[in-house]
Parts: structure tokens; C-alpha cells; sequence
């Protein structure tokens, strides 16, 4: 990769400046941090606007496209193993051709040779996360109803805080400890008065679909805190071949594509693509907004966005669709949404201060990656140099370093030419 180096002139400022302004000041800045905390702007660690706008937008989608969904995978196009799909795709291909618009100040595309196998676990565990948690979500709302389906998807926190446990050997306080209870019991009371509630596959479905966002929540907290040099979109296109690979075979087997064909005669190939094209925008939307919140502010703050959305997307769903629910579940699920609010305002309050130093010290590393001046070297000098035959290594390893040389070139190639710059260096 080319050296990158951050200019002083504001001429080509990006929207979200590395420059740490605690770094900046010196010592002095960091007697004032336990002042600076109190300030929203200063503990979410990017300018207050950028954070609101993001979880409205995030807000707005998320609960737009779950209602649209609904109604789609109803009636006009059947087939929701395929759209998962090809909101992915979609998503994927936007991503890649915004890397060829954005400077370098604004986006610096990793180097795969630089992720270890830490990072590549993880963004596995993302893309198999996304074919279990929205293939699956997208199945169960073809046989039950919306508002059943999103009150199974509240146990998310009861999920995120056993891993937080687990994982980060966490402590919740008494308040946090009782909303989840107050939560779980809520749902159980919510999801027994629904109409169309039966021990049926698609609730099984729905939960292991909770779960897997659950994971997938961790996971990028878990990864945007060791790599906060890793941009989203990358992220996107480097996950993008795993759920290709997964959801082609698996929307074939259970027949999406002769409903697509039905789709297709019924209302016609442009309604069916300008729905895939609007889908996948939006998509790439929440992927983007999501992934940044949970990096520019932290997955708390990330889930109490979750709990509004919790809320309106219940809401609506009565508004929306013909659902009944019984008095007895009415309540059970008020009582889920208002444990479900608490929760997420009880996490606000407990790490507020904890994340905003963790942002702090995510960011300086940011800063000193992006500063580091490499020379130029092609992927073929750069796996060269770790070939067996100077190390003993054996004939996987060869493999091994082949693939990621093929993989290295189809990845760097376009933008390398897009921005004149010599593939093999001298």
C-alpha cells in the first residue's frame, strides 16, 4: 500500500477527522478528560450531529424496511432466502464502487496481508451471522406474524449480555440484572397471547435469528475495538463471497427462484428489480450506519437505538398489518418494551464513561496505523517474502499463500489502476 500521510491544510478535511483532539493537547488534555466526559459530543468521540443523525437514519430505515419486508414476502415476491441475497450482493457492489470515488483522506483500503486470524474469524462469524440472522428472520415472516416475529427478536439483550459475560467477563448492576428478567418474562407473557402463536418451526426460526444478531452485535464490538483501521466497506465486500456462497444453494433448495419466476409474470421484471435495487440500497444503508455507530460510539449506545426500535416496530406492526392479540399479551408485551427501554437506557448510564476512554484509545491507534509510511510492494513481492522455500514450509503453506495472492490481486487491482499507481513496484 501506498504511504499515507495526513496533511495540516483543511482544504480536504474528511467528515470524521482522525486527529484525536485528547492527543492533540497534550497532558494537559487528559487532566480535563473526567470534565470532557460530561460533554455528549466528547464521550461519543465524533461531533454530536454525526451521532444523531446516524441513529435517526438507522432508526427510520430499520423500521421502514422490516414493515416493507412484511408485506413483501407476503404477497409479491415470495422468496426470502433470495432477497437476503441480493441485498447482500447489492450492498457489496455499492460498497466496491464507492471505493473508487472517496480520496484516501476520507478511505484507506486494508491490506489483507495486515488481518490475522483473529480478524478473518471474525468477519466469517459476521457473514454466516447475516445468512442465520436475516435468511432465517426473513423465513419465519413468511408464516407468522410481524409483531410475533420482533417480539421473539427481544431477546437479543439477554443474548448479548451472556456473551458479554462469557467474552468480557462482565458485571451488570442490579437495574440491568432486573430488566432483563422483567424482559424475558414480558415476552413470554407477549408472545402467548398472539393469534397465530403455535409451537411451530418459524418460532424456532425467528429465535435462532435473535440470536445470531445477537453474535453478530459482539462480534463487531469485539472487532472494531482491535481493528479500528478496518473500514465498513470493506467489511462488507470481504463478507460479501461467504454469504454467496452460503444463500445461492440454500434460496435454490427451497425453491426461491420458481417464485421469482411467479413474481416476475405476475407484476412484471421492473417491479421485481426496482425492489431488489431498493432493497439492497437499503441495506447497504443499515450495514454502513450500524457498523459505525457501534465504531465511532460503542455498542451501547448502538443498543439503545435497539430498544426504540424494538418498540415502534411493534407499534406499527398492529398499525400495518391485521394481527390479534389477546389483553393478557398486550400487556406482556408493554411490559417487554418498557424492560426493553430500560435496559437499554440502564447500559447508557453504566458505560458511558468506560467506552468513551476505549473510543479514545481506539482512535489513537487508528491515527498511528493510517501515519505508518510502507513502501509501495506488490502482492507477489509481499507473499514472495514468505514463501516455503526460505522458511521450510510445506506445500499448504504454498497453497495457502497462493490463494491469498489471487484473492490480494482481485482485491487491489481495480483501485490500484483507478489511481495510477504502479501494481508492481520498483
Amino acid at each position: 500500500m501506498a504511504a499515507v500521510t495526513t496533511d495540516d491544510d483543511d482544504s480536504e478535511a474528511p467528515l470524521i477527522s482522525r486527529e484525536d483532539p485528547a492527543a492533540a493537547s497534550g497532558n494537559e488534555g487528559e487532566g480535563e478528560e473526567d470534565k470532557n466526559l460530561g460533554d455528549l459530543g466528547n464521550r461519543l468521540g465524533v461531533p454530536l450531529w454525526v451521532a444523531v443523525s446516524l441513529v435517526v437514519v438507522f432508526f427510520v430505515s430499520v423500521v421502514a424496511q422490516s414493515l416493507f419486508l412484511k408485506w413483501l414476502i407476503d404477497g409479491p415476491l415470495r422468496t426470502p432466502v433470495l432477497i437476503s441475497l441480493t441485498n447482500q450482493s447489492m450492498a457489496a457492489a455499492l460498497a466496491l464502487a464507492i471505493t473508487f470515488i472517496l480520496p484516501q483522506s476520507w478511505y484507506l483500503r486494508v491490506e489483507l496481508a495486515d488481518l490475522d486470524c483473529t480478524d478473518w474469524t471474525c468477519l466469517l462469524i459476521l457473514a454466516i451471522g447475516y445468512c442465520i440472522n436475516v435468511a432465517l428472520r426473513n423465513i419465519a415472516l413468511m408464516y407468522i406474524s410481524l409483531g410475533l416475529t420482533q417480539l421473539i427478536r427481544g431477546f437479543t439483550p439477554m443474548v448479548v449480555a451472556f456473551g458479554a459475560y462469557i467474552v468480557e467477563a462482565r458485571r451488570f448492576t442490579a437495574l440491568q440484572l432486573a430488566s432483563l428478567v422483567v424482559l424475558v418474562v414480558g415476552i413470554a407473557i407477549g408472545v402467548s397471547g398472539f393469534g397465530d402463536f403455535h409451537w411451530h418451526v418459524s418460532i424456532l426460526l425467528a429465535l435462532l435469528s435473535a440470536v445470531s444478531g445477537a453474535i453478530m452485535t459482539i462480534t463487531v464490538g469485539v472487532f472494531v475495538r482491535k481493528r479500528p483501521d478496518v473500514s465498513v466497506l470493506d467489511v462488507v465486500i470481504l463478507q460479501a463471497p461467504v454469504v454467496i456462497a452460503i444463500l445461492v444453494p440454500f434460496s435454490w433448495s427451497i425453491g426461491d427462484y420458481e417464485s421469482l419466476e411467479s413474481s416476475i409474470e405476475a407484476r412484471g421484471a421492473r417491479f421485481v428489480l426496482s425492489v431488489v435495487c431498493g432493497l439492497g440500497a437499503v441495506q447497504f444503508v443499515l450495514i454502513t450506519v450500524a457498523y459505525n455507530i457501534v465504531k465511532w460510539t460503542s455498542s451501547v449506545y448502538f443498543s439503545v437505538v435497539g430498544g426504540f426500535r424494538f418498540a415502534a416496530v411493534l407499534g406499527f406492526s398492529f398499525l400495518f398489518f391485521d394481527q390479534s392479540i389477546t389483553t393478557l399479551g398486550a400487556v406482556g408485551m408493554g411490559i417487554a418494551c418498557a424492560a426493553f427501554l430500560v435496559n437499554s437506557s440502564s447500559e447508557l448510564v453504566a458505560a458511558g464513561a468506560t467506552y468513551a476512554k476505549d473510543i479514545a484509545q481506539g482512535r489513537k491507534q487508528e491515527r498511528a496505523f493510517v501515519r505508518q509510511a510502507k513502501p509501495a510492494q506488490s502482492p507477489l513481492s509481499r507473499a514472495g517474502a514468505r514463501m516455503p522455500g526460505a522458511t521450510g514450509g510445506s506445500c499448504m503453506h504454498l497453497f495457502v499463500h497462493t490463494c491469498r495472492v489471487a484473492l490480494d490481486v482481485a482485491y487491489r487491482c481495480p483501485y490500484r489502476y483507478a489511481n495510477n499507481v504502479n501494481l508492481i513496484s520498483e
